[in-house]
């Protein structure tokens, strides 16, 4: 019931919570910072035992925290998500926003609030780090990081940089739950104003062309035609920049065939077919529906 659950919250809440200054530690981290202290084995041994509780309690309180929440959430309709995420508690906000992400549905909500680092942060104090990328950087299609790094003014070759760390990480079932409509339409979505947008689907578009280039062609039969549009034009600019920052006539050669099974994989997906790749680099198609 609600008190039960006001008692979890409040019971959990001092191992997690941090001091209102810049920097503050929670309970669970200033135990693990003595527990790193200890001198003697012996007395490193009794502390990691106590740091490793603290933090363990501090998680699964968190964990049954959203739990809870997450029931909620999903019996509530998208408007009324959007509305509550805004000033939820921590444990419904997570729930909220992994709601709003399995329905695609993150980019009426500021991303300011969705991909802080603070933000981040918080869903692995409830023990839901995991489920941040799962639920809110994938759909989304960019990382928290690239989002700070954006919002800094981080330099193109930074944010190109942790595209590719954020696509390494993508598999086509990934690529499926994906919002490419929203950061490739060419407007504000996510709170963020059409140049950062822009920003964003450019490095998203280079990470995909440089390390993995092979979910390209799972990506196009998923967006309309305005976004589409916008990402060929993204990801044939990156093709060009990785052409010309190679350094080898093969590296070279496998940017021109990439460029060919692209354009191949734009026309089929306009007439509503899907190139799949056979063995040797060839393609056949299968219908899509």
């Amino acid at each position: 019931g609600w008190a039960a659950r006001k008692g979890l919250q409040y019971g959990t809440a001092p191992l997690r919570r941090k001091g209102v200054e810049a920097g503050a530690l929670s309970r669970a981290e200033r135990v693990q910072a003595w527990a790193a202290s200890r001198q003697s084995g012996a007395g490193r041994f009794a502390a990691g035992l106590m740091a490793r509780g603290t933090t363990r309690l501090a998680a699964v309180g968190g964990e049954d925290l959203v739990k809870q929440a997450t029931a909620d959430a999903a019996k509530m309709n998208t408007s009324d998500l959007k509305s509550a995420v805004l000033s939820a508690t921590m444990p419904r906000r997570i729930a909220y926003l992994q709601e709003l992400g399995k329905r695609g549905d993150l980019g009426g909500v500021p991303a300011a609030l969705s991909h802080s680092a603070e933000m981040e942060r918080n869903f692995a104090s409830f023990g839901q780090a995991a489920n941040y990328t799962k639920n809110v950087e994938t759909p989304s299609g960019f990382s928290s990081n690239m989002y700070e790094a954006q919002r800094r003014g981080a330099s193109s070759e930074e944010l190109r940089r942790l595209a590719e760390e954020f696509a390494r990480k993508l598999t086509k079932a990934d690529v499926a739950k994906m919002q490419l409509n929203d950061i490739f339409s060419g407007k504000e979505k996510f709170g963020l104003s059409k140049e950062a947008l822009d920003s964003l689907g450019g490095a998203l578009a280079y990470g995909v062309a440089s390390a993995m280039p092979a979910l390209a062609s799972s990506m196009l039969p998923r967006m309309k035609a305005e976004p589409l549009s916008s990402f060929g034009d993204q990801y044939n600019r990156a093709l060009n920049g990785l052409e010309r920052d190679a350094t080898t006539d093969e590296a070279r050669r496998r940017i021109q065939e990439q460029r060919n099974q692209f354009r191949n994989s734009l026309a089929y997906n306009v007439v509503g077919f899907t190139p799949t790749p056979e063995v040797g680099g060839g393609a056949t198609t299968t219908g899509t529906t």
